[in-house]
């Protein structure tokens, strides 16, 4: 969702590329002009300016979707975070909501930042477990807090240098975060960890203190 208009929607798919819509959903046009890719799993706004859009980590517009930029490629010409030792295309960004050329990739088993827009990348993310690239999300309201899963729940107040376990008590691993939106008061915040299934979401652990419990055949959206 476009932060500075809430009837902007975009809509990354699996099959069928990158889709806008200007009507809080009524209606969709397809933004695929200039990507290679179908599947696009992540789509970042800059909060700074709302025409600024980044497709996973491999496309950018500014142009608000009309034509897109390839930013990394697996040809000679390889991406800007080459330098960190990390090869790939990371599936999301984060853009801090301060310091919008301030920018956080998860690639690999590692999560690297960069503070000029993605020219220049360093690496992270000291105090995540080394098993998997991690899921991340940024607060939308606080410069610097990111959420990060990596087989729990880890938090960081310094931009992305050091991550400490959250304070808050998980009943399972194996959560995947994918969401931390601002609430009625600007010092609430919801994040969302869902736990995998082994039963096609037939039951599933209670997400923390005071959660729902064990659900049977419930979703998210």
């Amino acid at each position: 969702m476009d932060r500075s208009d809430s009837s902007v929607l975009w809509l990354g798919t699996s099959v069928r590329g990158l889709f806008r819509s200007t009507d809080a959903g009524s209606t969709w046009q397809s933004r695929n002009s200039g990507l290679t890719a179908i599947s696009i799993s992540g789509v970042s706004i800059d909060p700074r300016d709302s025409d600024v859009v980044y497709a996973g980590a491999k496309y950018k517009t500014i142009d608000g979707g009309s034509s897109w930029i390839e930013l990394c490629t697996t040809g000679p010409r390889l991406c800007s975070w080459a330098s960190t030792g990390l090869l790939g295309a990371p599936l999301h960004m984060i853009i801090d909501p301060a310091y919008p050329d301030t920018l956080y990739l998860p690639i690999r088993e590692a999560v690297i930042k960069s503070h000029d827009g993605g020219i220049n990348w360093s690496l992270v993310g000291a105090g995540l477990p080394k098993l998997r690239a991690p899921w991340l999300v940024g607060s939308p309201v606080q410069s610097g807090v990111l959420y990060a899963s990596a087989g729990s729940l880890f938090k960081s107040t310094d931009g992305g240098l050091n991550f400490s376990p959250a304070d808050v008590i998980l009943f399972a691993s194996h959560y995947h975060l994918r969401h931390c939106r601002r609430l009625a008061r600007p010092e609430s915040r919801l994040c969302r960890v869902l736990r995998r299934s082994p039963d096609e979401h037939e039951r599933r652990s209670k997400l923390g203190p005071g959660g729902p419990g064990v659900d049977r055949g419930m979703g998210t959206s």
